[in-house]
């Protein structure tokens, strides 16, 4: 692979260096390797994909809206239906916290499979 070589601020360095960490990235160049490729990415995308009007705009927007409404209340009728019948909780989780976050990956799995499809 050819080696690729410049010169950056001391703010940029540090910056990456926060990169590196957070994400625990092993190396540093591993680090810039991916943030290069996706610098690509939306580089290509910004270049192939025309600026958005404000139409599509206000459809983007009101798609997101519909997709966390959905996500609400599938995670709310979800969460009556077993306050309701105490047969439909799953007996795997010891508290309310996973019984929550159980409900909530299910519905999320199911509107990505709806909005997907």
């Amino acid at each position: 692979m050819p080696k690729t070589y410049c010169y950056l601020p001391q703010k940029t360095i540090d910056d990456i260096e926060k990169i590196q960490v957070d994400d625990n990235y092993g190396s540093m160049s591993q680090t810039l390797k991916e943030l290069i490729e996706l610098g690509l990415q939306t580089y290509a995308s910004k270049n192939t994909n025309p600026i958005s009007t404000k139409s599509d705009k206000e459809a983007d927007l009101r798609m997101k809206h519909t997709t966390y409404m959905l996500r609400m209340i599938g995670i709310t009728s979800d969460v009556l239906r077993c306050v309701f019948d105490k047969n439909k909780i799953d007996g795997a989780h010891n508290n309310a916290e996973e019984q929550l976050a159980h409900i909530k990956n299910k519905v999320d799995h199911y509107i990505d499979g709806y909005i997907n499809d």
